[in-house]
């Protein structure tokens, strides 16, 4: 079981907080599993983690934006079923110089308002939860350099309790790369990053109508000394 109560901003935070909110009280399940095996091989390390989850949640507490990204509203919701599965898998190799790690992470929630007195929200998904969303990252390092690869995912969400089409948000996906030099220069450790993000420059939105920026780049000098 776990209680939980409304923070300070939840309840008095300017054109956000609810006074009004009750504490969240959830029972829950989980049955978790972890395998991490080692070799003598080219692949060095192997590991995979699981969790399987059952919450049934009372008076959840939820965040919800409105109109203006800058005014959320906070509320309970009295009754919640959520359903979920976390899987992870990572991998570590080595051949000679050259050293790569991989990781992939997968997670299915169905999280349900099963209020009887909700007509609009009964037996639908939460808005802003996807059913499915998970990552791929990946790293190469040879000597003195490091690349860098990640993969995101989120699933179709809905940015309001009723599940209509109106209400869809598109699920979104972004590619990111970067590369790393790093060297020793009179004693101090010094750092060159290059980074593309949304490497193939998707429009996507995390929060309905409000895009997130396209292609954009960075570059990152660090001096240890």
């Amino acid at each position: 079981t776990a209680y939980r109560l409304p923070t300070f901003n939840d309840l008095y935070y300017t054109n956000f907080g609810r006074t009004y909110l009750r504490p969240e009280f959830s029972r829950q399940l989980d049955i978790g599993l972890t395998y991490i095996r080692t070799f003598d091989k080219a692949i060095k390390q192997l590991s995979i983690q699981s969790d399987a989850y059952v919450n049934k949640v009372k008076d959840k507490i939820v965040a919800v934006p409105g109109n203006n990204a800058q005014r959320w509203s906070i509320e309970n919701i009295g009754d919640v079923n959520i359903r979920g599965l976390d899987v992870n898998l990572q991998t570590t190799w080595q051949v000679n110089q050259v050293a790569l790690t991989n990781g992939i992470n997968y997670t299915y929630q169905n999280a349900k308002d099963v209020t009887p007195t909700g007509a609009v929200s009964y037996q639908r998904q939460l808005p802003y939860i996807p059913r499915h969303c998970g990552s791929f990252v990946a790293g190469l390092s040879v000597d003195k350099l490091t690349f860098n690869y990640s993969f995101i995912y989120t699933g179709a969400r809905y940015n309001q309790k009723a599940n209509i089409g109106a209400n869809y948000v598109e699920p979104w996906y972004t590619h990111d790369v970067s590369m790393r030099y790093g060297a020793m220069v009179n004693r101090n450790t010094v750092r060159l990053t290059a980074e593309v993000n949304n490497l193939f420059n998707q429009y996507y939105d995390v929060i309905a109508n409000f895009p997130m920026p396209g292609r954009f780049y960075r570059f990152t000098l660090n001096v240890t000394y």
